[in-house]
């Protein structure tokens, strides 16, 4: 009777066949082949890392008892606390090779900590270990599992530290035990996944030796075809360990040479996603996240799911994409080829392990993800969480429909440079090879080892706290400094029947706006840019020794004939001489320097044609991305004949999208101003006009007031229902502005503001002024979302976008200014509607002219469809937040004329209601983050120091800035008793001081750091509540009124414009709108809270004023004076706020490269 035969894995063994000697001869082949490629090391080095894995082991002993020694424990505790170390990874495997790391693991008992780890075990290590044996140490606290990168004795350990919820680790501790789990969070369990993976691998292989064969010859395979590497979407060591181990199972008594070929056939045709499992799952009462697809819905969509067989199963391979997943699969068909041929003879093992063609033979373009720094220690982290980020970059390639493969090389080229000032920083980044540091060697990513890139790398932005804070950022000199970069690679193959434009411009340009909007960035100090590179184009130094570098097809001879179909076309024909005149239209005064570069950059541009499509494609150079759609636009315009207009070719470019390269005549600069000019007029006219009727209302409320009749409890109504709308829908505005397009929506809120103005001015009762002033709300909300992103879609990062947002938001204060001055001209003269007419006028001409002159190409977005609106726009979010805010909003209204409404039952409904509405939007927001659905602002946003502080701080100074505004002007009526006229002409200051303070904030803004501008700002404004609150009511207005009403606006707008620039530079190009609405939410409801909580404290104190007649200037001036003091109070705040959250941000509204 036969013996059963164990079952190794889930299914039963496919063979159990012995090798034949055949085999075994094949076997001895290939271990001789991994031989003499390096694979096995030494006997004396193994034998000297078992002998230093016993010192750590002693050290791990003495760490521990140190610990207990310095927490005063009791010394049996110390006697049995033990301690112990376990390797992992490819050493516990046993396939490493020579020279590579031993990951080791230090387990200790529940009183020793990560700050233990890292404050007492580098003394330890130094003191125990021989003197000079300790070549490097590095530790890194702020990573998510802690880890001490050493070198001992030319010997590399990863030294990992995690704490089990017991007393004691004695020696014989069995690290598969599951009640081990109980008790540890999320990091301390991850730090123990890795041996507890290891140890029940090797346990559920039939044959250790076998497996370690194939292992070794798997892992050189996948390394040399560049298939190797987590992070970047290929299998990692352990992934392709479990591969293996499970081919193991599936042939008990193969040899290593018999899995090795098996494993090319069965993992190759592996029905996907079907999960490959070592053993069966398991539970286990701690109820740890484990795979499950019919759990998890986001297990569903693993493409090739690699199961640990250790608990909590995770999925090893969860970063594999379409594209890698197609490689991976058409390399194991590649491999099964080989080693069919092997078997019968016809290659050799040293076949099976060429290397790759990635940079060679495979692609004819690539595009280059460049990270910098100025700091060796920052472009550690910075480039780590780059190669962690850059496949969803690929993703999203892969959704052009044009490419055919958007391949990611599994490694980054590191390069150190010698630069003097941000151009030459710039032309590195533009992949310049001219100021690489000649003494230092080119390394990839996988031999610098560097523990800090590494930690990031693995765990994203969630696995470190990246502190950027040390070292010096650059500065231009006459002394070239340090810049350091990492440089990844991705091949591009078009689509063989790709007849269409390829335009990658927006997915780079989001990619890249997400990553420089991490915790991580810090601008000054990080850079990033992408460009596109040629096959014959590459650096040298990616270039293996004995392989040559692609060189450029010779042209044929010069044919000033229209070309054949299929024949290549001459530079002129092909529209790049568009390209250089693009190039000198951005600098026409460039310099001598500066002109040789894009004669050279001129001169590389070339024609290239995608494998068999016989379509020409132009793909060009990062120059072109420096153009914004209003250039583009400009350019598109003028007509002009080319040689050959019907052609239809690829356009592959990092741009804006244009039409077609050939169809763009050379730019006309006089165009391209136009354009310009119209752009910031419409921008900064009609969202001016918004707070220039403000302006109107303030001045001309008693008048209004005594003309519709409207009651003491009614006469603010007019001012605050407007701010209170336009805040309740700003982000509903920019989320729609995000999916239909910023040009329309802003000419839907153009003309709904026009209508909206004259129905106010044609008003015949307060109500129907309330109404029509609620809908011009709404219509301010539709202009000012959408005039953030026309501005950020029509220009680059530089001068021209700083002086847009400078005159948007020079606009709004400007714009009250005027309304005052006018206003009371207008009252005292012909009649508070004419202002309303007037700017019903000025809004209908701008209407006209944006219909007319904004270019098409400005905030263009694809077709929009009932779907798009229904998934891209988080309806509910909207609904949620908009009805508390106007709940809030209307209780702060009742309470600002008297205190006591707040006890009335309605506003206690409303009050609950809004606070509960609150709650349920954060809540939805985090549900809909976690189910990656459209989220209306999401929570993560709230992480960003730097966006927090300036959200608080326009909120703060919008809202002093307002009252202040609206209180001067009650003083000057109400106490010194001036007319509306004569109280206009007072403010006409703060509209010089606008305008003064928004012009230099656009010129200087890219030259001197950001926090000293709003600092500075603030300072001044914050003299104009104190100059009020002192202010004497018989005092002249050129003592205390003037220099207040001439410093107030200083601050405001300021921090508009350079806020502006920080928030939008933190949002992606997609969300523009969404960032526009949070900005201008912000300060929208902050103008509306400001002014209510003033009136609020001064109401009360009039109210509580000895005076009788609380009607009378000495009553009001009570009131008045406790305003200003709170709005001092205010200002101080957004001062503090700007000092702890805009530190060290640099400048900003620097043009990018």
């Amino acid at each position: 009777m036969a013996v059963p035969q164990r079952q190794w894995g889930t299914t039963p063994s496919i063979s159990w066949t012995p090798p034949t000697e055949k085999e075994m001869l094949q076997n001895e082949e290939l271990t001789d082949e991994l031989k003499r490629q390096g694979q096995y090391e030494a006997p004396g080095e193994t034998e000297k890392k078992q002998a230093l894995l016993v010192q750590l082991q002693k050290i791990a002993v003495e760490f521990v008892k140190h610990v207990c020694r310095k927490s005063n424990l009791p010394q049996s505790i110390i006697d049995s606390a033990g301690g112990k170390i376990f390797t992992y990874g490819s050493y516990r495997l046993g396939a490493y090779a020579p020279g590579s790391d031993i990951d080791t693991l230090v387990v200790a008992p529940r009183h020793v900590t990560r700050d233990d780890f890292f404050e007492y075990m580098p003394s330890i290590l130094e003191r125990m270990l021989p003197s000079g044996a300790i070549e490097e140490m590095k530790p890194v606290p702020e990573a998510y599992v802690p880890i001490i990168k050493l070198i001992i004795s030319g010997t590399d350990f990863d030294l990992n530290f995690t704490r089990l919820a017991v007393s004691t680790v004695p020696w014989d501790l069995d690290v598969k035990d599951t009640n081990l789990l109980r008790g540890l969070d999320d990091r301390e369990l991850r730090a123990l996944n890795g041996p507890r993976v290891a140890d029940e691998l090797m346990q559920l292989v039939p044959q250790k030796k076998t497996f370690r064969t194939a292992l070794r010859a798997i892992k050189l395979w996948a390394q040399r075809r560049a298939v190797y590497g987590n992070i970047v979407g290929f299998p990692g060591g352990v992934a392709w360990g479990m591969l293996v181990a499970r081919v193991c199972q599936l042939y008990p008594q193969a040899t290593g040479s018999v899995i090795v070929m098996k494993f090319f056939r069965i993992i190759g045709r592996w029905n996907w996603p079907q999960p490959i499992l070592l053993k069966e799952s398991e539970d286990h009462p701690i109820q740890a996240r484990v795979w499950n697809p019919r759990l998890y819905p986001t297990d569903k969509y693993h493409l090739m799911p690699i199961i640990t067989p250790a608990y909590p199963a995770m999925c090893a391979t969860h970063n594999i994409g379409p594209t890698t997943k197609r490689i991976i699969i058409q390399e194991l068909e590649r491999g099964g080829d080989i080693t069919d041929k092997i078997s019968f003879g016809k290659l050799q093992w040293k076949d099976l392990f060429t290397k790759h063609t990635y940079f060679t033979k495979d692609y004819k373009y690539y595009l280059s993800i460049i990270s910098g720094s100025t700091t060796k220690d920052s472009q550690a982290s910075w480039s780590g969480f780059i190669e962690s980020k850059v496949r969803l970059l690929v993703q999203s390639l892969e959704s052009q429909g044009s490419i055919a493969v958007a391949r990611l090389f599994n490694k980054g080229f590191a390069r150190e440079h010698r630069c003097k000032d941000e151009d030459e920083i710039s032309a590195v980044l533009r992949g310049e090879m001219r100021y690489q540091a000649t003494n230092v060697k080119t390394e990839t990513t996988d031999t610098i080892k560097d523990p800090l890139h590494n930690a990031v790398a693995q765990g994203g932005a969630d696995a470190i706290a990246v502190n950027n804070g040390n070292g010096e950022m650059m500065h231009n000199g006459t002394e070239p400094h340090a810049f350091y970069t990492t440089t990844y690679y991705v091949g591009i193959e078009l689509a063989q029947d790709s007849t269409k434009k390829l335009d990658v411009s927006e997915q780079s340009r989001d990619w890249k706006d997400q990553q420089c909007r991490s915790a991580g960035f810090e601008e000054g100090r990080n850079y990033l840019n992408i460009t596109a590179t040629r096959s014959y184009d590459l650096p040298l130094d990616v270039f293996a020794p004995g392989e040559e570098r692609p060189t450029r097809a010779k042209k044929k001879s010069a044919n000033k004939k229209a070309p054949l179909p299929g024949q290549k076309r001459s530079l002129d024909a092909s529209g790049m001489e568009v390209w250089r005149a693009i190039v000198l239209a951005k600098r026409p005064r460039a310099s001598p320097r500066d002109a040789k570069r894009e004669r050279n950059a001129i001169n590389t541009s070339a024609l290239l044609e995608p494998t068999g499509s016989g379509v020409a494609m132009s793909f060009h150079l990062q120059p072109l991305s420096h153009l914004s759609a209003i250039e583009l636009e400009s350019f598109s315009h003028t007509n002009t004949t080319t040689e050959n207009p019907s052609s239809n070719n690829d356009d592959v470019h990092l741009a804006a999208p244009i039409s077609h390269p050939a169809a763009i005549p050379a730019p006309s600069s006089n165009a391209a101003k136009a354009r310009t000019t119209i752009i910031i007029t419409c921008v900064a006219v009609v969202t001016g006009l918004t707070s220039f009727l403000s302006g109107v209302l303030v001045v001309a409320t008693p008048a209004i007031a005594k003309d519709l009749q409207l009651n003491a409890g009614m006469v603010l109504w007019p001012v605050t229902i407007q701010a209170l709308t336009c805040g309740c829908t700003l982000l509903l505005a920019g989320s729609i502005a995000d999916v239909v397009g910023s040009r329309y929506t802003y000419l839907v809120g153009n003309c709904l503001q026009t209508l909206t103005s004259l129905a106010c001015g044609l008003s015949e009762s307060g109500i129907q002024l309330i109404v029509f002033r609620a809908f011009a709300g709404i219509a301010a909300s539709l202009c000012l979302t959408s005039a953030t992103s026309i501005i950020n879609d029509a220009f680059v990062p530089g001068r021209r976008r700083n002086l847009a947002f400078a005159a948007m938001g020079g606009g709004q204060p400007v714009g009250f200014g005027l309304g005052l001055t006018l206003g009371g001209i207008l009252t005292s003269s012909i009649g508070w509607k004419w202002g309303f007419y007037l700017s019903a006028i000025i809004n209908g001409l701008v209407a006209v002219l944006s219909m007319w002159q904004l270019p098409q190409g400005v905030g263009k977005v694809e077709s929009v469809t009932l779907e798009r609106l229904g998934h891209e726009i988080d309806w509910a979010g909207a609904l949620m937040i908009s009805a508390a805010l106007a709940m809030l909003s209307y209780i702060l209204a009742m309470v600002s004329t008297d205190s006591s409404e707040i006890h009335e039952p309605e506003n206690v409904v409303l009050l609950t209601a809004a606070l509960v509405l609150l709650v349920a939007f954060v809540s939805w927001i985090h549900r809909q983050e976690k189910l990656r659905k459209a989220a209306l602002v999401p929570n993560s946003l709230w992480k960003d120091k730097v966006f927090t502080s300036i959200c608080v701080n326009v909120f703060l100074v919008w809202g002093s800035f307002n009252a202040v505004e609206h209180f001067g002007n009650f003083f000057l009526q109400n106490v010194q008793e001036l007319n509306a006229l004569q109280a206009g002409i007072r403010f006409l200051p703060s509209i010089v001081t606008g305008v003064v303070a928004n012009i230099l904030v656009g010129l200087l803004v890219h030259r001197i750091r950001a926090d000293w501008i709003v600092i500075l700002s603030l300072v001044l404004s914050w003299s104009s509540p104190l100059l009020m609150a002192l202010i004497k009511p018989k005092a002249t207005y050129w003592a205390f009124a003037f220099p207040a009403i001439l410093l107030n606006p200083i601050g405001a707008d300021s921090l508009f414009t350079v806020s502006n620039l920080l928030i939008t530079s933190r949002f992606p190009m997609k969300t523009q709108g969404l960032a526009g609405g949070v900005f201008q939410t912000t300060s929208q409801i902050g103008k509306s809270v400001g002014l209510a909580l003033t009136t609020l404290v001064a109401h009360d104190i009039t109210a509580g004023s000895s005076t009788r007649d609380k009607e009378a200037p000495s009553a009001l001036m009570q009131g008045y004076r406790a305003g200003f003091w709170f709005l001092l109070a205010i200002n101080s705040t957004s001062l503090c706020m700007s000092v702890w959250g805009l530190r060290r941000i640099g400048t900003v509204g620097r043009k990018q490269d």
